[in-house]
């Protein structure tokens, strides 16, 4: 599926067509009002901004957790498989398969490369929980989640990811 210049991708109207199981979350602007004009263009930067600065934080908590054992983080996730799973998609058979997946890494790079799948801007609370139960003593790291986190709920408080 293909978007229009009419549509940029945010949480609002969803489209499972692509791929059963897995939504994709779009926001379809009126004609009268394209994406790169008046209060669109405000929407569509702060939505940008906040993708950047959670790409960002997934990438420094990443490296932040290199120096760990990667053992523990990985029995950790799988643990809380759960977590990062759908409620329509918390199946034994997919429970398996993540924590298969989860298992198969060999380092934080390949960890995070599946944890990205189920994880995003809008969707990170389980990146909060290992942040706060393996990176304690990393303040500014976070410090810098806590503060992402006040503006994503800020961002759908004032109804702007409606």
């Amino acid at each position: 599926m293909s978007l229009s210049d009419e549509q940029a991708m945010s949480p609002g109207k969803s489209s499972d067509t692509c791929n059963p199981g897995k939504k994709t979350w779009y926001v379809t602007y009126p004609p009268s009002q394209p994406p790169n004009q008046g209060q669109n263009l405000e929407i569509t930067i702060k939505l940008q901004k906040m993708n950047e600065e959670f790409a960002d934080l997934f990438y420094q908590t990443r490296k932040a957790l290199e120096e760990l054992h990667l053992s523990d983080i990985i029995e950790y996730i799988e643990a809380h498989v759960i977590s990062v799973l759908s409620p329509n998609d918390q199946t034994l058979k997919n429970k398996e398969l993540v924590r298969k997946k989860f298992n198969e890494s060999e380092d934080a790079r390949q960890l995070f490369y599946v944890l990205e799948k189920h994880v995003s801007w809008f969707n990170y609370s389980f990146i909060l929980k290992i942040v706060k139960v393996f990176l304690q003593e990393n303040k500014s790291l976070k410090e810098s989640w806590s503060s992402y986190d006040n503006e994503i709920q800020e961002y759908f408080m004032k109804g702007e990811g409606q």
